[in-house]
Parts: C-alpha cells; structure tokens; sequence
C-alpha cells in the first residue's frame, strides 16, 4: 500500500498534501495495527495456540465432533482477540496435522476441522480482529462499545449458523474416534503469562475505550 501510494504522488497522480494527510488520520489505527501483528508473531512464535489446543482436548482418544468443538471455539477466541488472519495461518497446518495422525485416512473429519476454523473467523465482533476494520473505526469515529453492540449479536449469530451447518453436514464422519491417544505437554510459564497478555489486551482495549484512554496507546503497550 505505501509502495503504491508513493507510486501515485511521484507521478502527481496523487497530491503529497492528501497523501500527508491520510496519514495523520490514519497513524492511530496503523500503530494499533503494528501492536496486534508484533503480539501475534510472538504467539505463532511460542506455540502456545498449538500446545493450548492440544490441552483442551481432554479426553486421550476424544471423539471427531468434540475435537472439531474445540477447534471451532478456539477460533472463534483467537479471531477475536487477535486476529482473524492469525488464526487461519496458525491453527490451519495445527489442525491438518493433527487430523491426519489422530483420524488416519478419514478425509471427511479432516475437512470437517479445516472448515471449523475457516467458518469460525469469518466475523469481526471487535475491530482488532481485521485491519480493515479497525481502519474503518478509527477512518469514521466510531467509539468501541457501538462497535461491538452492532458487530457482536451478528457475530455469534453467524457462529451458530456456522456451527450448525457444519456440524450438519458432517454429523455421520464427526462421530468417529481418535485411533491414537493424544499427547500433553503442560504450558510454560513464558506461555501462561503470554496468554494472559493476550487477553488482558483484549479487556484494556475495551476499558480504555469507555473511560476515553486512547486505544493506540493501549495496544502499543501490548504489543512492546
């Protein structure tokens, strides 16, 4: 994007002067963007979303459908407080993996699980969970709580419409098993006290909101 605006200007297809200014309006949701991509790479880095999804399946040989209800919840959290780009890019190859050594030669439970995690971070109940959002808050003013107000009942809607048709679809494959136990490995305490950053950045973005914090310097935070 700054490759091809700088591109526009030097050919005077575009004013410097709107160029400059675009940016000023733009700056807060772009340092708010540079936070949230700085905390996900130290999540994808650290494994913790992998190891985490592997410490919510409980049972040793659980079932397709409930590894495929852990999966879609966790995508769900993960899309939100996040993002929902991360979420795709790193619970998708986790997923992959662990249907093919869990449910062997089960095409259908492996399909299953993928789109668990594709239909799950289809919404944005908040504006962190895609840039282009949280740019359109920041470009409109639209304060965080009549953000979520609107986004957030669209949002679960379409999770459980999500949810239902999936599961639907796939009821007969999700009722297999797991044909090898599983294994768990406890988080690390570099790991738990990431997680609790994680959320502790989603609860500041919305307290800082309505006692008029400004949300840039919340997630800069996070992300240092």
């Amino acid at each position: 994007a700054a490759l091809a605006t700088g591109t526009l200007a030097a050919f005077g297809q575009l004013e410097s002067e709107r160029v400059l200014y675009v940016a000023q309006r733009l700056s807060p949701a772009l340092v708010s963007i540079a936070a949230l991509m700085v905390l996900s790479a130290v999540v994808s880095r650290s494994g913790l979303l992998q190891r985490s999804f592997l410490l919510l399946i409980r049972d040793p040989r659980p079932t397709a459908a409930s590894v495929f209800n852990i999966t879609f919840v966790m995508t769900c959290f993960v899309s939100a407080l996040l993002s929902n780009d991360l979420a795709i890019l790193m619970l998708t190859p986790s997923i992959i993996v662990y249907a093919r050594t869990h449910f062997p030669d089960n095409r259908p439970v492996l399909i299953a699980l993928v789109f668990a995690v594709f239909t799950a971070t289809g919404v944005a109940p908040l504006p962190t969970s895609n840039p282009m959002n949280l740019i359109f808050v920041w470009q409109f003013n639209i304060p965080l709580p009549d953000y979520v107000a609107a986004m957030g009942p669209v949002s679960f809607l379409i999770w459980l419409i999500s949810w239902c048709t999936v599961r639907l679809i796939f009821h007969k494959s999700l009722q297999s098993r797991a044909s090898q136990e599983s294994e768990h490995t406890p988080l690390s305490g570099f790991e738990k006290q990431l997680a609790v950053l994680v959320v502790l950045q989603a609860a500041a973005y919305m307290a800082g909101s309505r006692i008029g914090i400004p949300r840039r310097g919340t997630e800069a935070t996070c992300g240092i």
